[in-house]
């Protein structure tokens, strides 16, 4: 499996209408992104180690961060959903 894999499953799970690929400076694809909530992913071997940021008056500010296997979706999009629940005001699940 590899970072695009990873990223495209996000991407259709999320739902391509609500996120889209962050991108570094560099143009390379490291996460998904709605704009204010950011899911950056690294890929080591088989395992995944990622971190979710918020932007919020001109300020990036990390949320939380682990690590877990390349094949773990489950854990990634929790992280996706506690992070975009802080912004909506809504308990994630």
């Amino acid at each position: 499996m590899t970072l695009f894999d990873i990223l495209y499953q996000l991407g259709d799970t999320i739902g391509w209408s609500l996120c889209d690929y962050a991108e570094d400076r560099d143009g390379e694809r490291y996460g998904v992104t709605d704009g204010t909530v950011t899911l950056g992913i690294t890929l080591e071997g088989g395992a995944v180690y990622w971190q979710t940021s918020v932007r919020c008056d001109g300020e990036i500010d990390t949320l939380e961060d682990g690590v877990c296997p390349a094949g773990d979706t489950r854990t990634l999009l929790g992280a996706w959903r506690r992070a975009a629940a802080l912004l909506d005001g809504k308990d994630a699940e």
